[in-house]
């Protein structure tokens, strides 16, 4: 069967405490949602409105899980989700498909659905598009991995360049970032707003603080004894790798550089 539009999770089972609560925020943020939503876990089972459910049996790994969506659905666009990022504010189906009418009319084959931290200018807006932007070729991160709408075509490219790996996606984009200046990335857009009102919840495998105490306060139990939290200097470590993304690709690739000869350790080069 094809699909005009799919959301996709490749769920990971240990982290299924994160998952409940991710479901539960989706569903009372989209009740109505069109889509159908493709999770391709290990081994756990979910019954949901309009959820297609792949067990993948032993494959702990997400790049793996993502090319059995891949064979398995057939779409036009895909939106990638994670666990940890989860949906928290309502979510018009109408302006997805706006969305999805502006990539067919641009031909645009990645769009990020939350706005970077960087200013949106005027000069960067598509012609006759009151929210929609293109993303300065010298941007960082501002084509990363989570939370976007991609073409079948781009995420297949995404499996054959960078085998699914996130990581590596990000970490080539951040260093084209750094060695191109003008003009915008090509048949990529992004809008001036949070559209789906994504809250990051985890950091290597334990509790962002902040993200913690937000949804205790939306009314979920979360037991400290079942995940642990970010201790006080893992959150300011935390918060000061986030001020990378508000620095030029170059700047940041040279304050890495520096602090690695005092022990620190990232993901990426850029």
């Amino acid at each position: 069967m094809h699909y005009r539009f799919v959301i996709f999770l490749a769920a990971y089972d240990p982290y299924k405490d994160v998952f409940d609560i991710f479901i539960d925020q989706f569903y009372k943020n989209w009740p109505d949602c069109p889509y159908p939503l493709v999770i391709a876990n290990m081994h756990f089972n979910y019954e949901g409105n309009n959820v297609i459910l792949i067990n993948c049996g032993d494959m702990p790994s997400a790049a793996d899980r993502m090319r059995v969506i891949m064979d398995k659905i057939d779409a036009d666009y895909y939106l990638g989700m994670e666990e940890d990022r989860m949906i928290t504010k309502p979510i018009n189906s109408a302006e997805i498909e706006e969305i999805l009418d502006f990539m067919d009319k641009e031909k645009i084959k990645y769009f990020r659905c939350d706005a970077s931290k960087f200013k949106k200018r005027e000069s960067d807006k598509f012609q006759n598009y009151e929210h929609y932007y293109h993303i300065p070729n010298n941007e960082p991160y501002g084509v990363c991995g989570s939370t976007s709408i991609w073409s079948r075509e781009l995420l297949e490219e995404f499996g054959e360049k960078f085998s699914f790996n996130g990581y590596k996606w990000e970490s080539y984009q951040n260093s084209r970032a750094g060695k191109d200046s003008n003009g915008w990335v090509d048949g990529c857009a992004t809008c001036d707003s949070n559209l789906l009102g994504i809250l990051h919840c985890i950091d290597k495998q334990k509790w962002i603080s902040s993200s913690r105490k937000k949804l205790i306060k939306k009314g979920y139990k979360i037991d400290k004894k079942q995940r642990q939290v970010h201790s006080l200097k893992e959150t300011i470590i935390f918060n000061l790798k986030n001020s990378f993304m508000t620095m030029s690709s170059k700047n940041r690739h040279r304050i890495k550089n520096i602090l690695k000869r005092f022990g620190f350790h990232f993901e990426t080069e850029w």
